[in-house]
């Protein structure tokens, strides 16, 4: 709920002086008491004493019409209530008015006062001289002092509510007087926030008021020149923010255009690099196979040979048993070779088929993984062959994924690769790849480990940026390691770490999902 300031203003003021007149009464209220209890007292023990000296002559005859005389002259005063005389064996001997029971004065104490019952007590000792001959005791009524008291409450009373209706009244002028200017100030500042600026508040500059009257029109004033400027402003603003627009506009277009080209170069280099193992894996393949064929060529020249010798024999007529023995012997031992070497050039033909296809051929088929990761490394042993690389393996042979096979072996291929180009300098230095084939719930993990050079940290942030390579200009692209991380995470939908330090090797952990 809104409240008006004109009625929080004056119902402060108001709440403050009567707060104030409060405590005005009421102190006024308590000196008053305090001045007429102490004057009451004062007085008290003034005619305590007074009495008695008038009844002293009295108690020394023991005279009680002297005494008697004495009490007669206090009768009819204003507050008293009682008065009694007492020997000096504390035997009442005349009296005026009734009191309560008398409590003996102490030896040593002259006077006593106290106050009980709406009354004030004082108790003396009468002496003369040194010799004490009674006492007096003389009671005053506070019942009189009480009317006056709240007789000044009263009057202190209507004498504050009168001052109160007073400074009411003067609040409520000032107030309103107040209030006017400022509603005039909030009427000009309502036509501010509309957008009137050429509006002036009108209030007499003879107080603050007048002053924040004119320090906003001076506000407006300096509002509407900034208003006007920066409608300048926005004009220019707005051509220029068009040119620029146009401007960006075209360089924008000019970047989408060198991106989608960037992207067409790196998708280009990228299959050159896997054409590139393909091609790299097939020179190593045709370099193993000539072995075996070469063995079984020339086993089979040998066989040739032989037979020819044979058949010369035959035609001569000259074989001799011995002659067919060894021929025998010859073609046994000839076709053992043969049939090995070939059984071996086989198997490389079938394995490099089956990694050759899968690279090429982008298909999602089940396999067993341990199984095909040692086909894999037999169709790139060329690679190591001739190296001080040593390769040990540990894959579980239980291990079957539905995936992308191609991927899989691409993967390996640019690991090996990237140990012994960058880890091992081309396979000159000494060292072992280990790789390692386990299940973790329902996902595959791959570990691979070489005792290379390893990296340093700036190199390791930056290992599966693609084009990044440290070993620039000599024919490395820095595509190698982009590709791993790029089938691992995006076509495999695994994820990819490497741990490394100089002189620590790397170590590789791949995780990848049973089925894709």
């Amino acid at each position: 709920m809104r409240i008006p300031f004109f009625f929080r203003l004056t119902a402060s003021i108001i709440v403050i002086q009567m707060i104030m007149l409060s405590v005005l009464v009421w102190n006024n209220v308590r000196l008053f008491n305090q001045s007429y209890s102490e004057l009451l007292r004062a007085t008290a023990e003034d005619q305590s004493a007074l009495l008695s000296a008038a009844v002293a002559p009295g108690l020394i005859a023991y005279d009680i019409a002297i005494i008697e005389d004495a009490l007669s002259v206090l009768k009819g005063q204003v507050g008293l209530s009682y008065a009694e005389i007492y020997d000096v064996n504390a035997q009442k001997v005349a009296s005026i008015g009734s009191s309560p029971e008398f409590e003996e004065l102490p030896k040593n104490s002259l006077v006593k006062v106290a106050e009980s019952a709406g009354l004030l007590h004082v108790a003396r000792q009468v002496y003369v001289g040194s010799q004490r001959f009674g006492s007096i005791r003389v009671g005053f009524n506070k019942a009189f002092m009480n009317q006056k008291i709240d007789e000044i409450r009263w009057y202190n009373q209507v004498i504050s509510l009168a001052a109160l209706l007073v400074l009411v009244i003067v609040t409520i002028g000032i107030g309103i007087v107040l209030t006017r200017k400022l509603k005039i100030i909030q009427r000009g500042v309502n036509k501010f926030r509309e957008g009137n600026l050429d509006y002036k508040i009108n209030v007499t500059k003879n107080d603050e008021l007048g002053d924040l009257a004119d320090a906003f029109n001076q506000m407006a004033s300096e509002l509407g020149e900034s208003q006007k400027q920066l409608i300048v402003h926005h004009d220019e603003l707005e051509d220029i923010v068009a040119e620029r627009t146009g401007e960006l506009k075209n360089s924008n277009d000019s970047l989408k255009q060198a991106f989608r080209d960037l992207n067409q170069v790196q998708n280009q280099l990228i299959e050159s690099e896997k054409m590139a193992a393909l091609g790299g894996l097939v020179s190593g393949v045709a370099h193993e196979i000539n072995t075996p064929i070469g063995v079984s060529l020339t086993a089979a020249s040998c066989l040739t040979g032989d037979v020819r010798t044979l058949k010369k024999e035959i035609d001569n007529g000259q074989m001799k048993r011995s002659s067919f023995n060894h021929f025998l012997k010859q073609v046994e031992e000839g076709t053992v070779i043969i049939e090995s070497n070939l059984l071996r050039a086989s198997e490389l033909i079938r394995n490099f088929k089956q990694v050759a296809v899968d690279q090429s051929i982008e298909e999602v088929r089940k396999i067993n993984l341990g199984e095909y990761l040692g086909e894999v490394l037999t169709s790139l042993k060329p690679k190591w062959k001739h190296t001080a690389v040593e390769l040990e393996t540990d894959l579980a042979d239980d291990v079957e994924m539905t995936t992308y096979p191609g991927a899989v072996a691409q993967i390996i291929t640019n690991l090996i690769e990237n140990s012994l180009n960058h880890g091992f300098e081309e396979g000159r230095l000494p060292g072992k790849i280990t790789i390692h084939l386990t299940t973790d719930l329902d996902r595959v993990v791959l570990k691979y480990c070489d005792t290379g050079k390893g990296m340093n940290e700036e190199v390791l942030a930056r290992l599966f940026d693609p084009f990044f390579t440290t070993r620039r200009g000599e024919g490395g692209t820095g595509l190698g390691m982009h590709i791993v991380y790029n089938i691992v995470t995006q076509k495999l939908g695994g994820m990819i770490s490497c741990i490394s330090k100089p002189g620590e090797g790397c170590r590789f952990k791949i995780q990848l999902p049973e089925q894709i």
